[in-house]
């Protein structure tokens, strides 16, 4: 009797499991790295769309690839983002909440703004001061208008410091958010035994410093001679210090400017000494 034999991976007519002739091997290989090729290509694509922002983004911002140099003294902390325009323009009177993901771990909040691209000029411009979220991983602004081209970023370098001086829980002016980098509301002044009286202001510290002012002139009678008998003494003197540092303790305030002005040319030896 003869007996055929059939390799396992050699080719044949005869029907297969499900019917019909059965496929090679190579084929089968040829359909699998098909299919491996296809599936790479889609996740490349896929990766590549992320990337760039691609057509999936459905937010009022989406990332940009414009390369942007930011201003010297300046990082970013963000991408950058460019306005959306299948979203269309925003109604006149509405306001955007924009929140972003940061690309680098800041400590604080402390001097994070958006800013604008001005392709006219080439300049980066204050938009809003940047409120970083609890866990420091997000910032959230709220826009009065649509910039074409936006980001987030820090100062990363000294440099000059712009001070605003505000009354008593004073709002800080919209025109100044962004731009300034300490705020000083005059929130104290000295009474007659060296304590410091007043009430410490709500602003909150978003993009700026707070400094409260320990203040006293001329406007209010009295208020020239207090300090001038504060500064009479040692003893007075060192009470003063003493005070200040106090209260400061328990509002938990890290910094206080004191502005002790219209004194006698008299007091500037004692001013001195209290000040070094």
């Amino acid at each position: 009797m003869n007996r055929r034999s059939q390799l396992p991976w050699g080719a044949s007519s005869q029907p297969s499991l499900y019917g019909g002739p059965r496929q090679s091997r190579g084929s089968r290989q040829l359909f699998v790295l098909g299919a491996i090729a296809l599936g790479v290509i889609i996740l490349v694509w896929f990766l590549i769309g992320r990337m760039c922002g691609g057509a999936g983004c459905t937010d009022y911002y989406c990332p940009s690839d414009r390369k942007i140099e930011a201003p010297e003294g300046y990082e970013f902390v963000s991408r950058i983002f460019a306005y959306n325009q299948d979203k269309g323009a925003v109604a006149p009177g509405n306001d955007l909440s924009i929140a972003v993901e940061l690309t680098t771990e800041v400590p604080d909040g402390a001097a994070l703004s958006f800013y604008r691209y001005i392709d006219e000029t080439r300049n980066w411009e204050p938009i809003a001061p940047a409120v970083l979220d609890a866990q420091g991983k997000v910032v959230a602004a709220t826009f009065t208008g649509t910039p074409g081209i936006m980001a987030v970023m820090r100062r990363n370098a000294p440099g000059g410091q712009v001070v605003a001086y505000l009354p008593h829980n004073a709002p800080l002016h919209r025109d100044a958010a962004g731009r300034v980098s300490i705020v000083h509301p005059i929130d104290f002044k000295p009474a007659s035994d060296g304590a410091i009286s007043g009430e410490l202001s709500t602003i909150k510290a978003e993009g700026f410093e707070v400094y409260p002012v320990i203040a006293s002139n001329n406007s209010v009678r009295g208020d020239v001679a207090i300090v001038e008998n504060i500064l009479a003494s040692r003893e007075s003197r060192a009470n003063h210090v003493q005070q200040i540092v106090s209260r400061l303790a328990k509002d938990n305030i890290k910094g206080v400017d004191i502005a002790y002005l219209d004194l006698p040319v008299t007091a500037r030896t004692s001013f001195t000494l209290f000040i070094g």
